[in-house]
């Protein structure tokens, strides 16, 4: 893939074609996930109730603690973000970024 991608570059540069090619890094992705606005897209998908309860506190209910070398922070709230790693963070993404106008 990465191969044939570069022979297309090359061979644009090659036949004087401009070439634009536009990047999108995902990797922070999940990190900006907006609890209120994902807790307000389950309710207009109907998961409302002791259902978003739940999601709300295993969203909401979650601290992060730093650690440089044997120096800890102090406890932060997590205020965004899917838990990483986890079974339901792609899931919770997608319905995040389902509502988002094209």
């Amino acid at each position: 893939m990465l191969e044939h991608f570069s022979d297309l570059v090359n061979s644009g540069l090659d036949n004087h074609l401009q070439v634009v090619v536009g990047f999108v890094d995902f990797s922070k992705a999940f990190d900006t996930l907006t609890h209120k606005i994902l807790l307000e897209d389950f309710k207009k998908l109907g998961i409302r109730g002791k259902i978003n309860d739940w999601f709300k506190s295993y969203l909401e209910e979650r601290q992060y603690v730093v650690k440089i070398g044997d120096v800890f922070s102090s406890k932060n709230a997590v205020r965004r973000g899917v838990p990483q790693g986890s079974v339901f963070g792609p899931k919770l993404y997608v319905c995040y970024v389902n509502d988002i106008k094209q």
